[in-house]
């Protein structure tokens, strides 16, 4: 029973995280490049490097982030998200001082908190994508 409970928390786990992920590939034929393309440094931190708390490789994959953020802030907003541009400029905000934060974190020694920069990081980008692509996750 309790192995249950684990595996159904971990399937939940995994749709609450996958779920934006999925939609920021491109919802209705929407595109949107530089979020993909940040999205791919995210993923490889986020599900290889964290999961294995393979600390080295987060700090050496920082500064690709860093740059993915410069790119996606440089992107123009696809049409097809005009009527959100408000809201995805207020998250894409909170994103970029969370990946500046993270980059931040990756110049110390602090893993504990380079895995909390992570975090923060993964959930400003889980908001950004909610926010644009105006879902909630669950409906």
């Amino acid at each position: 029973m309790r192995m249950i409970k684990i595996l159904s928390l971990l399937l939940g786990l995994g749709l609450v995280f996958c779920i934006p992920l999925l939609l920021a590939e491109g919802e209705g034929g929407s595109s949107f490049p530089a979020l993909k393309d940040f999205h791919e440094t995210l993923a490889l931190i986020w599900h290889t490097q964290l999961p294995a708390q393979d600390y080295g490789a987060i700090r050496q994959t920082a500064p690709a982030l860093v740059e993915k953020m410069k790119n996606l802030q440089a992107a123009n907003l696809p049409d097809d998200f005009a009527s959100r541009k408000a809201v995805y400029q207020e998250k894409l905000k909170l994103l970029s001082a969370a990946v500046d934060k993270l980059a931040v974190a990756a110049k110390g020694t602090d893993n504990q908190a380079l895995a909390k920069a992570v975090t923060d990081m993964h959930t400003a980008y889980h908001d950004l994508v909610v926010a644009l692509y105006g879902k909630t996750l669950g409906k």
